[in-house]
């Protein structure tokens, strides 16, 4: 009878600064000779300067149907956090309660059919 034994380690290796063809060279090569049994996860983030979204022009048209679009979502993130803490309120006065029942209960309670999300006063 042969027993076997799990264990886990984690290592994070941070590169920054670096040359992205590099770095994808590099992962490729880790990938390719890592010994079996091994998993690795990679994830990757790049960094733009700064002012990096004032060189993204949009026409005059993309603009008006993205603010369309923007106005016809069903929630703003105002909207989100009043339902999220008025969950939270029920749930810390019974934690037993059914959190989908509490969320529709909220849901209506913050958004009766509005037409425009409400943005509130600073």
């Amino acid at each position: 009878m042969e027993v076997f034994e799990r264990r886990t380690h984690k290592r994070l290796v941070q590169i920054r600064d670096t040359n992205m063809e590099t770095l994808e060279k590099w992962l490729q090569y880790v990938e390719d000779n890592i010994p079996g049994g091994i998993g690795l996860k990679s994830k990757i983030f790049e960094y733009e300067q700064v002012g990096f979204g004032a060189k993204m022009k949009i026409g005059e048209a993309d603009a008006k149907e993205a603010k369309r679009l923007a106005e016809s979502l069903p929630a703003s993130k105002f909207d989100i956090k009043k339902i999220s803490d008025i969950v939270a309120e029920e749930l810390s006065k019974n934690p037993r309660a059914n959190i989908e029942k509490l969320t529709k209960e909220a849901i209506k309670t913050v958004m009766p059919q509005k037409s425009k999300p409400e943005v509130p006063k600073l």
